[in-house]
């Protein structure tokens, strides 16, 4: 992961300033960062209780709790799976169970018919 904090001064990834203004206004009172892709902005990151020795140790700590929560929001959904397929399976067993007890209900029922015949006999 690439970090680049861009100083409003230069080009940055090869791009000019001028560019990299007009793709994001708010560069022109924000500090931009950017992480591989990713744009960010320096000041919205601080605001959230970042902080740092630098702006480098800042944006790594905003990042290292990013992918922490992104890593239990998965493993969330992962249990959250987990229990759906878990209650599809309960549930299927349930509908065997049903469909063995309405046989064995027709079975008695035939039974009980047979019996009240013979008897009438």
């Amino acid at each position: 992961m690439k970090i680049k904090i861009w100083d409003r001064k230069e080009s940055m990834n090869g791009i000019a300033k001028e560019i990299w203004e007009k793709s994001y206004p708010e560069s022109k009172y924000k500090t931009l960062v950017l992480v591989d892709s990713e744009v960010f902005w320096l000041e919205d990151i601080k605001t959230q209780g970042f902080t740092g020795d630098t702006d480098v140790a800042i944006v790594e700590a905003f990042l290292a709790k990013r992918e922490e929560e992104r890593e239990k929001a998965e493993k969330e959904a992962e249990l959250q799976c987990e229990k759906e397929t878990s209650a599809s399976e309960i549930i299927e067993e349930l509908k065997k169970e049903n469909e063995t007890l309405k046989d064995r209900v027709d079975t008695l029922s035939t039974t009980v018919e047979e019996l009240v015949l013979t008897t009438l006999e």
